[in-house]
C-alpha cells in the first residue's frame, strides 16, 4: 500500500483542515516533530480512515479523537486517498453534528463513511452495499487484505508497537505474513489441485470397480461354459454308450430271428 494524500479536520490536535501530498516525498521519508506535535495523530487518521480507530486500540475511534479545541459545529473528518497493486482508493470518515432537543444536554454526532476506488478517467466505484461502518471496514480488509489488528502491527506499527510484530507467536506471525504475501491464491490453487485429484481418483476407482465386475462376470460365464461343456461330454458318452448297446441289442434279435427261420424250414421240409 503506498498512501498518495490525506486530509484531515478537527482531528487530534489539528482543527483547520490540514492536507498531506505524499506524492511530494520521495520513496522513503521521515515524519518528524517534537513531541505533541501530532505525528500520531496522522497515522490515526490513515487507521480511522480505514478502520474507525487510531493506531493504537487505547486512544480510541473517531470520536474519541476529534479535536478538544473544534465548535459543536465543526465536522470532524479525515480522507485517505492511497493505491494498492496500482490500483487507487479513497476511504473516507465524517462525524456531523446531530440536533438535540434542548432538554438534552451535549452534543452527539452522527458518523458518515464512504469506500471507494478511483478509477481510469476520473470515474469512481462505490465499494460498500451500504452506509454502515462496518461495511467500511470489511472493504478495507478486502482491499488491503489485512484486518485492523494486521495493519496497524506490519503497516503502521506506531511508536513502541514494532515488538508487537516481533513478539507475536508462530501462528500469528503466519496468518500475517499470508495476508501480506497473499498466499490464499495458492491455498486456492492447492484446492483446485486437490479437487480434480479427487475427482479423477473417483473416476479410477469407478472404472476399477467396473472392471472387477466384468472380471467377475467373466469368471462366472468361463464357469458356466465349462460346466456345459463336461455335462455335454457326459451325456455325448452315455449317448454313445446307448447306441452301442442299442446296435448290440440289434444283432442279437437279427441272429436270434435267423436262427427261427431256419428252424422254421427245418420243420416245413421234414412235414
Amino acid at each position: 500500500m503506498l498512501p498518495i494524500r490525506l486530509t484531515l479536520e478537527a482531528f487530534g490536535p489539528y482543527l483547520l483542515p490540514q492536507q498531506v501530498d505524499f506524492t511530494r516525498f520521495a520513496d522513503k521519508f521521515l515524519i518528524w516533530g517534537e513531541t505533541g506535535a501530532g505525528k500520531t495523530a496522522l497515522l490515526d487518521a490513515m487507521t480511522v480512515a480505514l478502520y474507525g480507530r487510531a493506531s493504537a486500540e487505547e486512544r480510541g475511534d473517531m470520536e474519541a479523537l476529534r479535536c478538544q479545541l473544534a465548535g459543536p459545529e465543526q465536522d470532524t473528518s479525515v480522507e485517505f486517498t492511497f493505491s494498492v497493486r496500482g490500483r487507487s482508493f479513497r476511504f473516507w470518515r465524517r462525524l456531523r453534528l446531530v440536533r438535540r432537543r434542548k432538554a438534552d444536554s451535549g452534543e452527539k454526532y452522527r458518523l458518515e463513511c464512504g469506500a471507494l476506488e478511483l478509477l481510469d478517467g476520473g470515474g469512481e466505484r462505490n465499494l460498500m452495499q451500504s452506509d454502515k461502518a462496518r461495511e467500511q471496514e470489511r472493504a478495507a480488509e478486502t482491499v488491503i487484505g489485512m484486518g485492523y489488528a494486521q495493519f496497524v502491527q506490519v503497516m503502521v506499527l506506531p511508536q513502541g508497537k514494532f515488538e508487537r510484530f516481533l513478539t507475536a507467536d508462530s501462528s500469528e506471525k503466519e496468518k500475517i505474513l499470508k495476508n501480506i504475501f497473499r498466499t490464499d491464491r495458492f491455498n486456492d490453487y492447492q484446492e483446485s489441485l486437490s479437487r480434480s485429484f479427487r475427482a479423477f481418483d473417483a473416476q479410477v476407482r469407478e472404472r476399477e470397480q467396473a472392471m472387477e465386475a466384468q472380471r467377475q462376470v467373466t469368471d462366472m460365464t468361463n464357469a458356466l461354459l465349462k460346466k456345459n461343456a463336461d455335462m455335454l461330454k457326459q451325456a455325448t458318452v452315455e449317448t454313445a454308450r446307448e447306441s452301442e448297446r442299442a446296435v448290440v441289442d440289434i444283432e442279437t434279435l437279427k441272429h436270434t430271428n435267423e436262427s427261427l427261420i431256419s428252424t422254421l424250414d427245418e420243420v416245413l421240409q421234414i412235414q
